[in-house]
């Protein structure tokens, strides 16, 4: 537990993470609603979570089971969404996929090639999110991405910088710039110019950062992307502004333990992984 996850009830978190686990060992946030079908995301966010409280994941054994259920006998997953999540809580608990993912790797690398990302009804965050977890489980997998591949990631770079450095559609956004400065630093590019001061544009005393600068739209996704903008960058945050992080974090923990995207908000599984995430990896004053 780090010094910063004393600012929120640890013990209630912990609670409203186990009260989320079904039957076949996956998490559901659902389940409070009576359903009780596991999915990736959840599972991801709850294993995640409870992890990073050094807690012990209950019924491990069924949690494994079902992860590996999800992949196909050639090693590929219904959905690319579906193998990001199942790959990567299997990393969380040190476990391999009963099969080599190399192909389904493969097979999203190759999408990519294939796309017209210039396209005008392109939806620009999604491939951004697509590419940042596919960069990432690359890295992590060690699989060598094509010259062809990385030579198509600078130029989509390239293309979607705004003015101010940051970089999203139709506006820039902290969210999108985060996704792109992970998937610079996966595949070892070189980091575009005014990422930083983007993200330094987002600051805000009230909330520790905007989704855009000149807006007043934020969540706990939007601080957690700042964090980790500054993290890649290798900048130092201001003091004041860690503080201010810490009481906005704090302030979306609800009566379930669980954390709401913003305060007041309904609490979810995927935002409550959000709140711990930016907790610990945010500075110790």
């Amino acid at each position: 537990m780090t010094h910063s996850t004393l600012f929120i009830n640890k013990a209630a978190c912990l609670s409203y993470l186990m009260s989320r686990q079904t039957p076949d060992g996956g998490f559901c946030y659902y389940r409070a609603y009576g359903v009780e079908e596991s999915n990736g995301k959840d599972t991801y966010s709850a294993v995640a979570g409870l992890l990073s409280l050094q807690a012990t994941i209950p019924d491990l054994d069924k949690l494994l089971a079902w992860l590996h259920r999800l992949q196909n006998n050639q090693g590929g997953y219904a959905s690319f969404s579906m193998g990001w999540f199942a790959l990567e809580t299997l990393r969380l608990l040190n476990t391999e996929p009963l099969q080599n993912p190399d192909t389904f790797l493969k097979t999203e690398h190759d999408r990519f090639l294939s796309l017209d990302w210039r396209v005008r009804t392109m939806e620009w965050s999604s491939l951004l999110l697509s590419l940042s977890r596919l960069s990432t489980l690359m890295r992590q997998r060690e699989f060598m991405p094509s010259p062809e591949f990385r030579c198509g990631i600078s130029i989509l770079i390239d293309f979607l910088q705004g003015n101010h450095g940051g970089y999203g559609n139709p506006v820039e956004n902290l969210l999108d710039t985060y996704r792109v400065a992970i998937i610079v630093d996966c595949l070892t590019l070189k980091q575009p110019a005014g990422i930083l001061e983007f993200a330094q544009m987002c600051s805000d005393a009230v909330f520790g950062f905007r989704l855009v600068p000149s807006g007043s739209a934020n969540s706990l996704a939007v601080v957690h992307a700042g964090i980790g903008l500054f993290h890649l960058c290798g900048a130092v945050m201001p003091r004041e502004r860690i503080a201010t992080i810490r009481n906005y974090i704090a302030s979306c923990q609800t009566m379930t333990g669980g954390f709401g995207r913003t305060p007041g908000a309904i609490a979810t599984l995927a935002d409550t992984w959000l709140a711990l995430d930016a907790l610990q990896n945010l500075p110790e004053l």
